[in-house]
């Protein structure tokens, strides 16, 4: 399994580039079938995001999609958070996960 997403912790990120953090369906497919374990610790990046550019918001944009497309294809996504020693962030990463797979 591996925690984070493509694109975690970039601040900036110029358009030209933005391809390089996405993680297609032949990957999310591969992932699937090995099921692939995953902590995407989603909270900071699109839960609280300090950075508000426009660049930042289309970064957003590709982390919810890539999870939303590794969980289609099978990955098994565990709430939870690298920061262990403060609860509210842990259960903030596990907010924004369930709001991005569109669980209650």
């Amino acid at each position: 399994g591996f925690a984070h997403v493509p694109g975690y912790g970039v601040a900036r990120v110029d358009d030209s580039t933005l391809a390089r953090y996405v993680v297609d369906d032949a990957l999310a497919r591969r992932a699937g079938a090995r099921r692939v374990a995953m902590t995407p610790t989603l909270g900071l990046g699109v839960g609280a995001e300090p950075f508000d550019t426009a660049a930042a918001r289309r970064l957003r944009q590709v982390t919810i999609a890539n999870v939303q497309r590794l969980a289609r294809a099978g990955v098994v996504m565990l709430p939870g958070s690298d920061t262990y020693s403060n609860g509210a962030v842990v259960e903030r990463d596990a907010r924004v996960l369930g709001d991005v797979l569109g669980l209650d």
